[in-house]
């Protein structure tokens, strides 16, 4: 704090915030999260976070932060009253600057439930990273994905745009167990068809934390082969 008041270190400061939440445990996810078994479990997550929020406000008095970030887990698993209670709280303790990024992450089936987008563009969210990694309900039920039809997914996006939420990504995954060149053609082309700001392609990593290592898959070379083949496809 005192390096940055002073001129000394980058001014640039932002704000993250984690929610290790989830409705379900991809197969795919490497990333801290628990499974949801209680709405009351959220809220008290939230109550967590506020009171860290009241404690770390003061140190930063004075320092305008340049960007907000939510990640995961889930963050869109909170609840619209509870993502009001907590983004209110968080816009209120803190002096953002008037460019400020402001970052949210969701999954299609979240955001399309409970009155979330609304709030979102309420607070300013200015950049929504709509997390999809696949329309074949075939891959998407073996990674259990909870995940609504593309015709949903393309509602969300389009409902997040006339809110005003100025910038969309949205995420895709390639090289995952039983997954087809094909398919991943498929699923680029619609997403491209939605026309989102981003399109972020990753390539699975099979690591010791995914469910789909413990169960025994492997990136092999002909795995990576493939899956560099639907890297390569996707940059076209």
């Amino acid at each position: 704090r005192d390096g940055i008041q002073a001129g000394t270190t980058n001014d640039a400061v932002g704000l993250y915030t984690h929610v290790p939440y989830c409705a379900s445990i991809c197969k795919f996810c490497y990333c801290y999260k628990h499974l949801v078994e209680k709405t009351s479990t959220l809220t008290t997550y939230v109550d967590a976070l506020i009171d860290q929020i009241d404690r770390v406000a003061p140190n930063v008095e004075g320092i305008r932060l340049n960007s907000a970030y939510f990640g995961g887990g889930t963050p869109s698993v909170l609840p619209a009253e509870e993502l009001d209670r907590l983004l209110g709280t968080m816009k209120d303790r803190f002096d953002f600057t008037p460019d400020h990024q402001f970052n949210f992450e969701g999954t299609p089936n979240a955001l399309s439930r409970g009155n979330r987008l609304e709030v979102l563009a309420k607070h300013g969210v200015t950049r929504l990273t709509v997390g999809i990694q696949s329309l074949e309900r075939g891959l998407l039920d073996d990674m259990n994905r909870l995940q609504p039809g593309a015709k949903t997914v393309e509602t969300v996006i389009k409902e997040a745009r006339d809110l005003g939420i100025a910038h969309i990504n949205t995420d895709l995954m390639v090289g995952l167990p039983n997954q087809t060149l094909d398919q991943v053609q498929r699923s680029a082309e619609i997403v491209l068809s939605w026309r989102p700001d981003v399109v972020h392609v990753y390539p699975f990593q099979s690591t010791a934390e995914t469910v789909y290592h413990r169960e025994g898959f492997r990136v092999d070379e002909h795995a990576e082969q493939l899956r560099e083949s639907m890297l390569t496809t996707c940059r076209r």
